[in-house]
């Protein structure tokens, strides 16, 4: 057999696969490997035909179903990576051969079904770090971002760019015989991180921990740590008029000493007190512990810290994103008092009075999927325009932080939703985190209905 036989022989070959009542053949050069259906990231708005994103050896893709003419379901246990520069993959419940001879499989048209879930481009609209920046955006800037947590019942912070990231509490290896503020070990980025109970440093009593715990990772020079605090309440920005420095008559406990400053927020709340990496732990402590708790020195992380994005993640019904900080004013709880406005969407749930000013609330929650956010409901603070916009989601309270190079164009169409989806990031589980900007949450046609409503 010639080389050009052989070629034309392999471009013959058809791999049949099953999705579920039917059979379909699909050129066998097109298909680059199989692999196990991994974990899907949904993406709400998508098309049937759209069942989601995966990763596959660090590579986010599209995957398809071929039934989506057909509109039938399937239970799909593979994957069908296709050959090309869109990145695309068939979720199928079966491969079942390479042939050559059979004609009792449909054959499916790849080029068809792509056109018709509406094509993934190379070239999608990324949104970290295009565009302008705003007045607005630039304000927001020159406030301090800060953490906002709870500890004992009192309202603490930590400045974010101290902060690495926000973890759900994981499971803990004690350490027999270590100082009582040493909480134990967690598996961390490829190695073991000492946690710190935050309510011992500070003298504070320790609560149990609960499913509203959260181990904020700390950096202070080389060194990571972990505070265990009983709830994270998200992200607040301070002007440095708000933030006043701790009297020298108030500094004498130890307790004391480790607040840096008082924060005073703009809506009248209660106080807040601003702690810092270096003030958290006592001098005569701080190697002690550090030792004690094993710590690592992350080279990763302070290699190039200047092209990491800090992402807070998001809960919209089922749906996971990552929301970029500059992006966000602040993180609050849901307003409990909100004015109706008749005649409106039943997304947009009112408005409400919020450090003052009046904000217009969106439930994205129900823009999204149908479903109103429950009363736990938080509030992301945003601008459109000249108008101070809330998006309440499920949740919003941990952090991450990622080098920018893991940040990959999302492969989904950039006419779905008007474009709001821009970069994929490999997250934690091997699921794609889509990231999406609050502001290109709402169409052309909502930005005018927001306006209006400001103006009136």
């Amino acid at each position: 057999m010639t080389a050009a036989m052989r070629r034309g022989d392999e471009a013959a070959a058809r791999l049949i696969v099953h999705a579920g009542a039917r059979r379909f053949a699909l050129p066998a050069s097109q298909v680059r490997e199989l692999v196990r259906l991994p974990r899907l990231t949904k993406v709400p708005l998508a098309s049937a035909g759209l069942l989601g994103l995966a990763q596959v050896r660090g590579e986010t893709l599209a995957v398809l179903s071929p039934l989506v003419h057909d509109g039938a379901s399937h239970h799909p246990r593979q994957l069908v990576v296709l050959d090309g520069a869109e990145r695309i993959a068939l979720a199928v419940d079966m491969v079942e051969r390479v042939t050559h001879d059979d004609d009792s499989a449909t054959t499916l048209d790849i080029d068809e079904l792509v056109r018709t879930v509406s094509p993934p481009r190379p070239a999608a609209r990324r949104i970290l770090g295009s565009g302008a920046r705003t007045t607005a955006s630039a304000a927001r800037d020159e406030r301090l971002p800060l953490l906002r947590f709870t500890i004992s019942d009192q309202l603490f912070a930590l400045p974010l760019d101290e902060i690495v990231e926000v973890l759900n509490v994981p499971q803990v290896a004690p350490l027999p015989g270590a100082d009582d503020a040493v909480f134990g070990l967690i598996a961390w980025r490829e190695t073991s991180l000492g946690v710190l109970s935050a309510a011992s440093l500070l003298g504070l009593h320790r609560a149990a921990v609960t499913a509203q715990s959260r181990v904020i990772v700390v950096a202070l020079g080389s060194h990571r740590f972990g505070l265990l605090v009983d709830r994270s309440d998200g992200l607040l920005r301070a002007s440095s008029d708000r933030i006043d420095p701790i009297p020298p008559t108030l500094t004498r406990s130890d307790a004391e000493a480790r607040i840096r400053a008082i924060c005073r927020p703009e809506n009248g709340g209660p106080l807040v007190s601003i702690l810092g990496a270096d003030h958290i732990l006592a001098e005569a402590q701080t190697r002690r512990l550090l030792v004690t708790a094993q710590q690592s020195h992350d080279a990763t992380a302070t290699a190039d810290a200047s092209n990491n994005r800090r992402f807070i993640i998001a809960w919209i019904g089922e749906h996971r994103f990552g929301l970029p900080i500059e992006a966000i004013e602040k993180i609050a709880p849901r307003p409990t008092l909100v004015t109706s406005i008749p005649r409106t969407p039943a997304w947009l749930t009112g408005m409400a009075a919020v450090s003052g000013e009046p904000l217009i609330l969106i439930d994205q929650v129900l823009r999204l999927t149908d479903t109103p956010a429950t009363g736990k409901a938080h509030m992301i603070v945003t601008q459109i325009g000249r108008q101070r916009i809330g998006f309440l989601v499920d949740e919003a309270r941990n952090l991450i932080i990622a080098p920018a190079g893991a940040l990959s164009p999302a492969p989904v169409p950039e006419t779905l939703a008007g474009g709001i989806y821009g970069d994929a990031l490999h997250f934690d589980d091997d699921a794609a985190l889509v990231i999406i900007d609050p502001v290109a949450l709402m169409s052309s046609a909502e930005h005018a209905l927001i306006e209006s409503l400001g103006n009136a």
